[in-house]
């Protein structure tokens, strides 16, 4: 990877990207209209995840992980307007202000984009996430390598095998954290409105659906492991 990433700045996009093994990380995609798109995320972070962490970056552990002011700098300067940014017991919660389907396709090549005026698709691959970290600078401390996530590092492991790396590396205690956390996507269409078709293309994932809210819940460790490409697409 060409840049050490950095744990802040990566969990407040992604949400892209919540790519770190946490107990219930979180995306919200709020659609009002195709101008009026607003995105939270949730980092979730579990406890042996927060312990080992601290652990390997000898930080105080009297501080945050995050860095609020960072994350919200680094957002704007990537084309994401912050509307609030948060740190809660070392749980970060970052909010936009409304943008555009076609700004945010932009800044996070496609990841969320338009498809008509009815319709969004959903698309994370490996390559897409890879290309969009190269973005974040390379002064503050980087976590996700040490994570060996296969979406970033392109080897191929099962979930279970990927569990047995965490192990070797980090204990059994994160590895059960990883195996047992879900990373929960949640898209809301205008109000108004039901959503009519949902097609969702990701391992083991479990999708419900209410009214214009679409609820889809993925086994982190499965969706870490994926090294193909996973879409979700609405048509409300």
């Amino acid at each position: 990877m060409k840049n050490k990433i950095t744990q802040n700045i990566l969990v407040a996009l992604l949400g892209i990207i919540c790519l770190l093994v946490g107990c219930s990380p979180s995306l919200n995609v709020n659609i009002s209209s195709a101008e009026a798109v607003v995105i939270e995320f949730s980092s979730g972070l579990g406890e042996n995840l927060v312990q080992t962490l601290y652990s390997i970056t000898e930080a105080d552990s009297q501080s945050p992980l995050f860095n609020k002011n960072a994350v919200a700098e680094n957002l704007e300067l990537s084309g994401f307007p912050v509307d609030s940014v948060s740190v809660d017991n070392n749980d970060l919660f970052v909010k936009t202000k409304p943008t555009s389907l076609q700004s945010i396709a932009k800044n996070t090549s496609g990841l969320i984009e338009e498809v008509s005026n009815n319709s969004v698709a959903i698309s994370l691959t490996p390559e897409k996430f890879q290309d969009f970290v190269t973005i974040l600078p390379e002064e503050t401390v980087g976590y996700l390598d040490l994570l060996c996530a296969p979406i970033f590092t392109n080897e191929e492991l099962s979930p279970e095998e990927y569990g047995e790396v965490l192990a070797a590396i980090y204990g059994n205690k994160l590895a059960r954290e990883a195996l047992s956390s879900n990373f929960v996507i949640e898209v809301s269409v205008p109000q108004g409105v039901s959503i009519k078709k949902i097609d969702v293309k990701i391992p083991s994932s479990k999708t419900v659906t209410n009214k214009n809210k679409a609820r889809i819940s993925i086994p982190l460790a499965d969706f870490l492991c994926n090294l193909e490409e996973s879409t979700i697409y609405l048509e409300w």
